[in-house]
């Protein structure tokens, strides 16, 4: 792949985004030279960052409509919602 910066993988993940994951990318970084599995490693740590984004937020909005849940099972009236 011989890209010289993360930024740089990054950019053509974005623009062949229909063409390859962001997991390609680094696989095929990873397969490369010294450089590219440098530049791998960048994609990894944004890869890693990213997932562990979207675990969060999962686990607010699991935590969220858990607590709705509970609100509309105690509720005996609508108007006990408001």
């Amino acid at each position: 792949m011989s890209l010289s910066t993360a930024s740089e993988a990054l950019k053509t993940l974005e623009e062949d985004s229909c063409w390859s994951s962001s997991v390609q990318v680094y696989l095929e970084l990873m397969a490369g030279g010294k450089r590219d599995q440098e530049i791998a490693e960048q994609v990894k740590s944004f890869l890693l960052t990213n997932l562990r984004w979207f675990a969060q937020f999962l686990h607010t909005e699991t935590q969220r409509l858990h607590q709705t849940r509970n609100r509309l099972q105690q509720a005996s009236t609508f108007t006990e919602l408001l």
